[in-house]
């Protein structure tokens, strides 16, 4: 790992390092960020996630529709689902839905 460290004001962060955030930590974060951003990667992901959950489907789990010529590395362009995300639990809870369950079953 690098020793290179780059400056910023630490204490607004709580941080703790006061010679600046380490060269790998930043590293680490824009590794992450490039491939979250990486919109092609992201439909192929939704795509193979929906063709996961058509083998074995759970009742009310949508994926939307990828439109792959309308993608691009900046750009996801998917249909509109009704419905509330994965990501918010008390919405989960209340339909029932076990989101352990549902990451089985797409990935």
């Amino acid at each position: 790992q690098s020793t290179e460290t780059h400056t910023c004001n630490d204490d607004a962060f709580g941080w703790g390092w006061e010679e600046g955030v380490p060269d790998w930590a930043v590293q680490a974060v824009e590794d992450a960020l490039v491939k979250e951003l990486n919109f092609f990667q992201e439909a192929r992901n939704c795509q193979q996630g929906k063709a996961n959950l058509a083998e074995n489907p759970i009742p009310g789990i949508k994926f939307p529709r990828v439109f792959p010529r309308l993608t691009a590395l900046s750009v996801l362009t998917m249909g509109y689902e009704e419905g509330v995300p994965l990501n918010d639990e008390g919405a989960m809870r209340a339909a029932r839905v076990y989101t352990v369950h549902v990451a089985e079953r797409i990935s």
